[in-house]
């Protein structure tokens, strides 16, 4: 019995030190306090240094240091004075701090008023109202990306030979891509200034119609983070409200935007024009005179019914009963067409080179001059978006193509006039299957458009243009 309850009491320690070992596992414990995410921050800030007829100026156009500008008092341009033949410059910097950035400017509100009329000028302008002045259509005005470019000094207001053009002509309402991803320039790096240099001029033959006319306006620059945001464009900027995000002040600066428009001449008026004929598979709508030359009538293929204008021909051979014998004419529309292809061609200082590695489906763009040194096709949709007095201009080395049912659009006024494609490929243009097309092609090859394809522009070819039931019309 002794035996069996000591026996016990052994089962009992035993138990009992298993039971004291379980409060003993080993342990750690780590604590990370304080956890924090901060948003980072992006800041613009402007600065203005400014001549007027030669003369730093500190009343009447921005001469200040670097700022946040208040919209209501720090002006650009603040002139009440001015008469033919005087002329302005300024060199506005812009510092973006913290971020990488997209930047955009943008015109907005630009109104001309006439005022009161002096009896000189009630002699010669007969547009009496308060928004009738016609200022914005006689003042010059040029913008370029003062960075220094062919030995220049950056931010010198003085435009070298190859600092790059980003609107010139009349002021108007726009935005201007400055950095955005369709120009060369990538964004503007955090910590660094770009500089624009901005001139103006009432020119000397300004005449009677302008006295006491006056020109309003707002100029904005947006900022927008660069980061997680490769695709961004000015283009796609909701117009400017003097608010958030954007820099603002009441004063007037909008020259159209892009580069200066392609001068047609004599062969404005043609939306076919052709060297070795035009064939037409099926019968098409077409809106604006067509003419071949040097080849023969007999290669002009379009019949007078499909035709609302003129059928040219270099004889007698053309469609009958329309058709207009013209020769001389149409030889010199044909060299115009020659002449306004290495215009568009030769064109420097490109807004973006390469875009799209060709392929610039579903992309928004702004006027500019845009250069590849292959082909362009168009898989999706394409947005060209400015207002009507913008201009765009493709230099195309390669080929151009646009998929079926596809469509080159545009937004916010902008016309089909302004847009040119110049196209120096093997082949051509290429308009797909029901697809619909703006601009004026100007082929060093054919423009084939496949049935169904609608252009509203100009089919300019140095060989043949090619018709299946389409429907052509004059921009």
């Amino acid at each position: 019995m002794k035996k069996i309850l000591l026996s016990l009491g052994t089962v009992v320690v035993v138990g009992a030190l298993v039971l004291g070992a379980t409060g003993a596992f080993f342990s750690d414990n780590e604590t990370s306090v304080g956890n924090t995410f901060t948003t980072g921050a992006i800041d613009l800030k402007v600065d203005s240094d400014c001549s007027y007829n030669g003369e730093t100026q500190s009343g009447q156009c921005g001469n200040w240091t670097l700022k946040d500008l208040e919209p209501t008092s720090d002006k650009f341009f603040n002139f009440n004075d001015i008469k033919p033949g005087d002329e302005g410059e300024n060199t506005i910097s812009l510092h973006v701090f913290n971020n990488d950035a997209w930047l955009c400017a943008e015109v907005s509100n630009l109104t001309d008023y006439e005022n009161s009329q002096t009896e000189p000028e009630a002699s010669v302008d007969f547009t009496v109202g308060s928004n009738q002045g016609e200022l914005s259509q006689t003042m010059e005005w040029i913008v370029w990306r003062d960075d220094g470019a062919g030995g220049g000094v950056v931010g010198d207001n003085v435009q070298n030979g190859t600092e790059q053009t980003l609107a010139s002509g009349n002021p108007t309402n726009g935005v201007l891509p400055l950095y955005d991803s369709t120009t060369a320039t990538g964004p503007l790096l955090a910590g660094t200034t770009g500089y624009l240099g901005v001139a103006w001029s009432l020119p000397s033959a300004s005449g009677n119609e302008t006295q006491t006319d006056s020109m309003i306006g707002n100029i904005s620059f947006h900022v927008e983070q660069a980061r997680n945001n490769t695709n961004f464009t000015c283009a796609s900027v909701a117009p400017s409200e003097d608010g958030e995000g954007s820099e603002d002040n009441g004063s007037a600066l909008g020259p159209a935007l892009g580069p200066m428009s392609v001068n047609l001449l004599s062969a404005d008026n043609f939306v076919l024009l052709s060297q070795t004929g035009i064939t037409d598979a099926n019968p098409s709508v077409i809106t604006g005179n067509v003419g071949s030359y040097p080849i023969s009538g007999t290669a002009t293929l379009v019949t007078c019914s499909e035709v609302t204008g003129i059928i040219y021909s270099t004889d007698a051979a053309g469609p009958l009963p329309c058709r207009v014998t013209n020769g001389p004419l149409l030889n010199t529309a044909v060299n115009d067409v020659t002449t306004a292809y290495g215009d568009a061609a030769g064109r420097t200082l490109p807004t973006a080179t390469e875009l799209g590695a060709g392929d610039i489906g579903g992309m928004t763009l702004a006027p500019g001059l845009y250069k590849w040194s292959t082909g362009v096709t168009i898989p999706t949709d394409v947005i060209l978006s400015g207002d009507a007095n913008d201009v765009w201009i493709f230099q195309i080395s390669g080929d151009l193509s646009i998929a079926s049912a596809k469509e080159v659009k545009l937004i916010g006024g902008a016309l089909a006039k302004n847009v040119f494609w110049q196209v120096g490929g093997p082949t051509g243009a290429t308009l797909g299957t029901y697809s619909t097309f703006r601009g004026t092609i100007l082929s060093s090859k054919q423009v084939i458009l496949q049935s169904g394809a609608v252009l509203y522009g100009r089919a300019m070819a140095q060989t043949q243009v090619t018709l299946d039931a389409n429907t052509v019309t004059l921009p």
